[in-house]
């Protein structure tokens, strides 16, 4: 029998985690300069953590 604890990380599993976390940044950068799709896709091809950081020390608009 096979138990399903603990879960296995699979590639697919680590890129859907990275795909929402920088939707997540999105959602956050929303109200500033560069919108949703500008903070997505910054952050998708940097790296959501320095994007969050950038976006932490920009101004709203």
């Amino acid at each position: 029998m096979d138990y399903f604890w603990p879960p296995r990380l699979t590639f697919a599993t680590i890129v859907l985690i990275y795909f929402l976390v920088c939707a997540l940044v999105g959602l956050y950068g929303r109200d500033r300069l560069i919108g949703f799709w500008g903070s997505f896709v910054a952050a998708y091809i940097f790296s959501p953590f320095f994007i969050f950081i950038f976006l932490l020390l920009t101004r709203r608009r």
